[in-house]
């Protein structure tokens, strides 16, 4: 692959559907476990990114690129 890693973000547990996030919870576990496995199958290096509020999420990504301020 063309990555030297890629992102996996948690699942939110307080989820809702609403008129931009139509999928339902099985869809949505469905459709990341499809990610996790083809990042797995391609042998990407992955980085798990827990459950945090937005700001957090942002700040741990910055962290592991070594561009945290």
């Amino acid at each position: 692959n063309n990555y030297a890693g890629v992102y996996l973000m948690e699942l939110l547990p307080d989820y809702k559907v609403d008129e931009f996030r139509k999928e339902d919870d099985l869809t949505r576990q469905t459709v990341h476990g499809l990610i996790k496995q083809a990042y797995l199958e391609l042998r990407c290096k992955m980085v798990k990114i827990p459950v945090l509020p937005v700001e957090e999420r942002a700040e741990f990504i910055l962290e592991h690129l070594g561009l945290s301020q």
